[in-house]
């Protein structure tokens, strides 16, 4: 655990350059700048709890969306719960929480065909995506899937710059630095 709390500050620094960056008034970063999240999420508690607390603040947003039905943010709700109780006795089966998934998943599954017959999957609501990929966290065992929940979350679209680390990514980004101040404590 010592060696993962000293890689792991290491990773914590280089989020704060990419805070620092961005208040400064950096314009655009790629997304791969968020790749230190993979050393971050090694630890499966350390991902965990960066997941749940990704889906809380996620929440916050989802309540006050005029775009996600009650019963939606009913099931975000019991997804937020069934994260702290496996948090709390990871002995608990995960099987609600991918029951809760699919649910998700289910809400928003319109694909189309893309070149060379890919399916392309059509996201209407980026909190319920993020709320997914938080979930993810806990179903795949590993650090992958904390990056990509951490991406997901901070990552913003302007014309002007284009898909990345951007300006308006900034408080994102800011939340993603205080988790990892708090859980690392360094």
């Amino acid at each position: 655990m010592e060696e993962y709390k000293k890689s792991a500050i290491k990773g914590l620094q280089k989020l704060k350059q990419i805070e620092v960056d961005l208040q400064h008034g950096e314009t655009y970063f790629s997304i791969t700048r968020l790749l230190v999240l993979k050393k971050l999420c090694k630890n499966p508690d350390a991902r965990h709890n960066f997941a749940k607390f990704l889906c809380c603040r996620t929440y916050k947003a989802c309540k006050i969306d005029k775009n996600i039905t009650k019963e939606m943010k009913s099931i975000v709700e019991e997804s937020l719960k069934q994260m702290e109780m496996l948090i709390t006795n990871n002995k608990l089966s995960k099987k609600k929480l991918e029951t809760i998934y699919n649910q998700l998943i289910a809400y928003q599954n319109q694909t189309r065909s893309g070149h060379f017959g890919v399916q392309i999957r059509t996201i209407n609501n980026n909190n319920i995506f993020i709320i997914e990929h938080g979930i993810k966290c806990f179903l795949n065992e590993d650090e992958r899937s904390g990056y990509e929940a951490g991406r997901h979350y901070s990552e913003r679209y302007n014309s002007r710059y284009g898909t990345g680390l951007i300006p308006e990514s900034l408080p994102f980004v800011k939340d993603i630095v205080e988790f990892w101040k708090n859980y690392l404590n360094p």
